[in-house]
């Protein structure tokens, strides 16, 4: 007979779950993507579900369709540009619609570094250098160019959006 899984054994598992749903989040945030190129809802829900089990942020997505990869790739670029204006966790939701993409961050404090967040407003900025935990907001930037899109970004006291 077996012992029951120790809490070692359970933390473990946990990290090691966590750690799966995260390389895939990024293996879709930062992989290669063609045009035309969908993404299964169930693997987008599975994706953001797995990486809410453990994480002080719970994820959502909304669609009636399968996203685009490329689309979805800019949109978890998005993403986490709005994780961090959640220092102390919160909710994101994304929401793809007929006119376009909406990633909406919420929680009980939200941080705007306003030099950051000027990477994705204005195409020239460059008074602020990204650190490598700061990379998604020049490849929003770049992806929404290419896509022809520019980011709508609005802010209160408990949330932040980027819709394009």
């Amino acid at each position: 007979m077996g012992t029951p899984p120790s809490p070692e054994m359970a933390l473990m598992a946990d990290s090691v779950n966590n750690a799966n749903a995260r390389i895939r989040f990024f293996r879709v945030a930062f992989g290669k993507a063609s045009g035309g190129q969908g993404v299964p809802l169930g693997e987008v829900q599975s994706i953001l579900r797995d990486m809410s089990l453990s994480s002080r942020i719970r994820y959502e997505f909304q669609s009636d369709s399968a996203p685009d990869r490329a689309e979805l790739r800019t949109a978890f670029l998005a993403l986490l540009c709005v994780e961090q204006t959640l220092p102390m966790g919160g909710e994101i939701g994304i929401r793809l619609e007929s006119t376009g993409w909406a990633v909406t961050g919420k929680g009980p404090r939200i941080r705007q570094d306003e030099a950051l967040w000027a990477h994705l407003s204005d195409a020239n900025a460059t008074s602020t250098e990204l650190s490598p935990g700061q990379v998604q907001f020049g490849l929003l930037s770049g992806h929404l160019r290419q896509m022809g899109r520019s980011a709508d970004i609005s802010f209160t006291e408990t949330s932040a959006q980027i819709a394009f």
